[in-house]
């Protein structure tokens, strides 16, 4: 990406990709979600941490984001 309106958004879910209805934003997905926006972690839609990590709005061109299974 070198140019977007609005914010980064990044996660994960348990639902089948085939069922799935894609809000407008990814933070609007709801059950069985997962997603980091900015520096908010939101679960099934709910901010659940707010400044957490880095900025996603902040990331470069060649910058890597990964996920890491907490339980590791």
């Amino acid at each position: 990406v070198n140019s977007w309106s609005g914010s980064i958004e990044i996660g994960v879910t348990v639902c089948d990709p085939g069922n799935l209805k894609f809000p407008f934003s990814a933070t609007g997905f709801r059950d069985g979600t997962w997603v980091m926006s900015g520096t908010s972690i939101l679960c099934d839609g709910h901010s659940m941490v707010e400044d957490y990590g880095l900025d996603l709005d902040q990331l470069s061109e060649g910058d890597r984001v990964s996920f890491r299974d907490s339980n590791d």
